[in-house]
């Protein structure tokens, strides 16, 4: 943990863990919460969205890092800065939006396809 990339790389991992394992708890409660004609809708595509959007997120972040990002140190990093930045604000509507089902569990789609590609960078940074 002396090199100040390791440090501050498993920081952030960890804080985004913290965040993941926060949406992955409130995420369900708020769906089954204020959609309930929706739950068996929800508990079949949820895991889903999980499945297809996180893990090809999480493997296009490492072909894109690793593809364009030759000789551009902060390629990594940027990646992981950017799907977050572009997955944070569709987190926060898809969970305050109360009216449609559809709306909601998309955008959690698009939060899991932008905001899961930090994983492949950071773990090379580390």
């Amino acid at each position: 943990m002396s090199h100040p990339v390791g440090k501050w790389c498993t920081l952030a991992a960890m804080f985004r863990y913290l965040g993941i394992m926060a949406c992955d708890y409130w995420g369900p409660y708020f769906f089954l919460r204020y959609y309930p004609e929706h739950a068996s809708k929800f508990l079949t595509i949820f895991p889903f969205l999980i499945l297809t959007c996180g893990f090809s997120s999480a493997l296009l972040g490492g072909v894109i890092s690793d593809r364009f990002g030759q000789g551009k140190p902060m390629m990594k990093a940027m990646v992981c800065f950017i799907g977050n930045l572009i997955a944070f604000p569709m987190m926060i509507t898809a969970l305050t939006l109360r009216n449609n089902f559809w709306l909601s569990i998309s955008l959690i789609g698009g939060r899991l396809l932008f905001g899961e590609c930090w994983k492949s960078p950071n773990i090379t940074m580390v």
